[in-house]
C-alpha cells in the first residue's frame, strides 16, 4: 500500500474509533436546559419609525417612502420565525448522544474533502518526483553520450 492509501485507512479508522466511543460512553438522556441560550433581536441603531413618507424615526435616518421601516419590519419577521424554529427544535428533548452524532456526522463531513484532497495531492507529488527521476536520467545518458 502507498501512502495515499495509508492516509485515506488511517483518516476512516479514526472515524470508525470516534463512532463506537460516542455509541459505547455517550449516555442517551436528554440534553440538559441551558440558561446560556438567551434569543434576543440585535439592535443595529438604523432602523426606526419612519413610516412611509421617509420622515426620520425616533431612531432611524430619513429613508425613501419607508424603505427603513420595510426592512425593520422584515427583520423582525425573520427574527421572530427564527425564534419560533430554535424554540420547536428545544421541545424535541435531543438526546446527549444524538447531539454527539450531529457533532460527528458535521466533522466528517467538514474533513473528507481534505483528507481526500491530501490523498489527491500525494498523487501529484508522486507524479512530480517520477517525472523528475526520468528527467535526471535522461540527462545522465545524454552526458555519457
Amino acid at each position: 500500500m502507498n501512502v495515499r492509501h495509508n492516509l485515506v485507512f488511517i483518516y476512516l479508522l479514526f472515524l470508525a474509533f470516534q463512532f463506537v466511543a460516542i455509541d459505547t460512553f455517550c449516555p442517551n438522556t436528554a440534553v440538559p436546559a441551558n440558561s446560556m441560550i438567551e434569543l434576543s433581536e440585535p439592535s443595529d441603531g438604523n432602523s426606526g419609525n419612519s413610516g412611509n413618507t421617509g420622515r426620520v424615526g425616533q431612531t432611524g435616518n430619513v429613508g425613501n417612502v419607508g424603505r427603513p421601516s420595510n426592512i425593520a419590519q422584515q427583520t423582525k419577521s425573520f427574527w421572530s420565525t427564527l425564534k419560533e424554529q430554535i424554540v420547536a427544535l428545544d421541545q424535541q428533548h435531543l438526546s446527549i448522544k444524538g447531539l454527539a452524532f450531529m457533532v460527528f456526522g458535521l466533522e466528517a463531513f467538514l474533513t473528507a474533502p481534505m483528507v481526500i484532497f491530501s490523498a489527491l495531492s500525494l498523487r501529484v507529488e508522486e507524479k512530480t518526483a517520477a517525472r523528475l527521476a526520468r528527467e535526471r536520467q535522461a540527462r545522465l545518458v545524454s552526458i555519457t553520450n
